[in-house]
C-alpha cells in the first residue's frame, strides 16, 4: 500500500481543481446571455427582428447553464471534501 505524505495525519490530500472551478464562469456566463435575451428583463437589444432572433436561440441556454453550474460545482464540492470537515 502506497505511504502519502500529507499533515502528519496519514490522509491524502486531494488536489485542487482550478480548470473545472474556471469552466464555471462559462456556466454562469450562459445563463447571463439567456438573460440578456429576455426583453422584459434587460431589455439590451433596441432592434426587435434581432432581439428576436437572439432569444430564440438562446432559449435553452440557460436551462442548460444552470444545470451545469450545479452539477460542476457539485463535483467541484464533493472532491474538495475532506474527512474532518462538518457540515
Amino acid at each position: 500500500m502506497p505511504h502519502h505524505h500529507g499533515s502528519g495525519s496519514g490522509q491524502r490530500s486531494r488536489q485542487k481543481l482550478p480548470s473545472l472551478t474556471g469552466v464555471r464562469f462559462f456556466a454562469a456566463a450562459l445563463v447571463f446571455f439567456f438573460h440578456a435575451s429576455l426583453p422584459e428583463v434587460l431589455g439590451v437589444f433596441e432592434d426587435p427582428g434581432f432581439a428576436d432572433g437572439y432569444a430564440q436561440a438562446l432559449s435553452k441556454v440557460g436551462f442548460v447553464g444552470v444545470s451545469f453550474f450545479f452539477i460542476l460545482s457539485g463535483f467541484v464540492l464533493a472532491w474538495s471534501a475532506r474527512p474532518e470537515d462538518t457540515l
